[in-house]
């Protein structure tokens, strides 16, 4: 698989999305990735680096791959997610054309994950990548899905 996928349009990006389900399923048994990060980003140049380190910190004992969707970012958030890429190929990097919204961006990084468990995050570092372990510890005591939320957010909504 390509680590760096760049999709042009709607249409396009749904027939990418199904190319990645049909390649990751083949890939399963072959590469066990135990958890996939899905890390949604859009303009977030200045987080991904610390975002990174978080989840290397977090995860010392599990098998993962972080997939950094770029939502068309006009900032340098490709850039610093391709060297982060270059550095670890446990980092994937999923580039929109442009702008298609958390929707999609969360479809794209789905459809390319090959972990037995997908965390989704955004990337400007307001979710703690330390309650993975958590939600993965409930996951192991027979839950089928868990999630969180953020208690205090930390942007102006």
């Amino acid at each position: 698989m390509s680590s760096h996928i760049v999709v042009r349009g709607v249409q396009r990006l749904t027939q990418k999305i199904d190319r990645l389900q049909a390649r990751s399923r083949s890939r399963l048994s072959s590469n066990p990735i135990d958890l996939s990060i899905v890390v949604t980003a859009f303009n977030e140049e200045e987080a991904l680096d610390e975002l990174y380190k978080e989840i290397v910190e977090a995860l010392p004992d599990r098998k993962w791959e972080m997939i950094i969707v770029d939502d068309g970012s006009i900032d340098r958030t490709y850039e610093i997610a391709a060297n982060l890429h270059r550095m670890d190929k446990r980092v994937v990097v999923v580039k929109l054309r442009r702008n298609f919204g958390k929707t999609a961006a969360l479809s794209a990084g789905i459809a390319t994950a090959e972990g037995g468990f997908i965390v989704t995050m955004d990337g400007d570092l307001q979710d703690d990548p330390r309650e993975i372990p958590k939600l993965l510890q409930a996951l192991d005591s027979g839950y089928d899905m868990v999630t969180g939320w953020r208690r205090q957010r930390k942007d102006t909504v």
